[in-house]
């Protein structure tokens, strides 16, 4: 059986999905101080964002769909957890707000280049930037947890914060600025290709 026939075609968005599934249970189990088990399902959720891509450009099995489903079930998890540290008063309201800002301008912005009639028609794809960023906040969120379970209970209010959580966020604060610059400059380059003239004439 080729490995480009549909159901292994189909492997890659079904991983993408299984995180935004196992999120709920993941957060459940942080809220029932299972911080171990919850810990290590955070990490098997976060090796599935490595896996789906991988496999989709090794089976070829890229679809519209999946790069829909891959930034979002990201961002379902990442905003999720934030969420969830700031209920713990283990990360700063201002921090979600930021990253829920930039999300939602993520979002109008893609909507606007796969729906506009005038909108390059070249694939999206997401920036470098922006995965690293994602790869970072799992990193952290991963951090936390493991001081979840060094201490058998959830921080409150920040029992972890010596200068270095508070300087964790600032950085992870600072780069989430620069993917919003950095989709706020590839939307001005989308927006070039409106027809002013036209609506002039």
């Amino acid at each position: 059986m080729s490995f480009s026939h549909r159901s292994y075609r189909a492997i890659p968005n079904v991983l993408t999905i299984s995180r935004s599934l196992l999120c709920p249970l993941i957060v459940y189990l942080v809220l029932s101080a299972q911080f171990l088990l919850s810990l290590v399902l955070f990490i098997i959720t976060c090796l599935t964002d490595f896996l789906d891509g991988y496999l989709a450009r090794r089976w070829d099995a890229s679809t519209k769909l999946g790069r829909v489903l891959d930034p979002l079930s990201d961002k379902v998890l990442t905003i999720s957890f934030f969420a969830l540290l700031l209920a713990l008063k283990v990360c700063p309201a201002w921090f979600l707000w930021l990253i829920i800002a930039v999300t939602v301008f993520q979002a109008i912005g893609l909507l606007v280049v796969w729906t506009a009639p005038w909108a390059p028609k070249s694939p999206f794809s997401p920036l470098k930037i922006g995965k690293w960023n994602t790869a970072l906040q799992f990193a952290w969120i991963g951090c936390l947890l493991v001081t979840f379970v060094a201490h058998r209970k959830a921080p409150n209010p920040y029992a972890v914060t010596d200068v270095w959580v508070h300087l964790g966020y600032l950085v992870l604060g600072l780069i989430q600025v620069v993917v919003f610059l950095s989709y706020l400059i590839r939307s001005g380059h989308v927006l070039a290709h409106f027809p002013f003239a036209k609506l002039r004439g």
